[in-house]
């Protein structure tokens, strides 16, 4: 029991580093931040952020070890359903009429070091 509690909790650690990095990385590259762990139902964006021409909803995946599988390709059906559920309904409510970008962003721990991916558009709603 203890076991299981340390690792959700080390896996709650990651993620909230991890989008911290994913956030430091995308204001370097001029994007502002709108929201961060915005909700909508029972559906969560990490970050959302206002580029020039875009606002863009950002999936932030992060793993700590090696894997055989990089952290963005762990990105499911629903999840990207609920991304494309959340971001329509973000604009709608805030009466945003600008382009919408999907947007993933891979961050990975290893031996002190942080690589980041950056996938713009990783993927496009269906509407």
């Amino acid at each position: 029991m203890l076991r299981e509690m340390h690792t959700w909790k080390s896996k709650v650690n990651t993620g909230r580093i991890g989008e911290r990095e994913a956030e430091d990385f995308l204001l370097k590259r001029g994007l502002r931040t709108l929201e961060r762990n915005w909700r909508y139902s029972h559906k969560e964006v990490d970050l959302i952020m206002a580029g020039e021409d875009a606002i863009h909803f950002v999936e932030v995946r992060s793993l700590t070890a090696p894997s055989l599988i990089k952290p963005y390709e762990s990105l499911g059906f629903n999840k990207k359903r609920n991304l494309m559920v959340a971001a329509s309904a973000y604009m709608a409510l805030k009466h945003i009429n600008k382009e919408i970008s999907l947007d993933v962003v891979s961050v990975q721990f290893f031996d002190g070091e942080v690589f980041i991916e950056y996938f713009c558009n990783a993927f496009t709603p269906g509407w």
